[in-house]
């Protein structure tokens, strides 16, 4: 069974292939089932991007970006597995 992987657009109400197949690829006539998967733009992903930190003040984007690329711990589940909760972190405060 071929199964293939492509982008299109959808117009007037029928999926519309970005590039041609050759005629090998589906023999016409074909049925075949579609899995529609919206393709995000790199304007909406960008958009997304710049909007992590909204509403954050300056010291929170700091001490966020800090913990980002502290890497000492990014492997060291134990506590988290143990206490459930993430040592070192604002996100979830520990107790220990």
């Amino acid at each position: 069974m071929l199964t293939l992987t492509f982008d299109a657009i959808f117009e007037q109400g029928a999926f519309r292939p970005l590039k041609p197949f050759s005629e090998s690829s589906i023999p016409e006539g074909q049925t075949v089932r579609l899995r529609v998967e919206p393709v995000e733009l790199p304007n909406e992903v960008l958009q997304l991007a710049t909007s992590v930190y909204a509403g954050l003040s300056e010291q929170e984007i700091t001490e966020i970006e800090k913990i980002i690329l502290n890497r000492e711990h990014f492997f060291d589940l134990g506590d988290v597995l143990s206490v459930g909760c993430v040592p070192r972190t604002i996100l979830t405060p520990c107790h220990l």
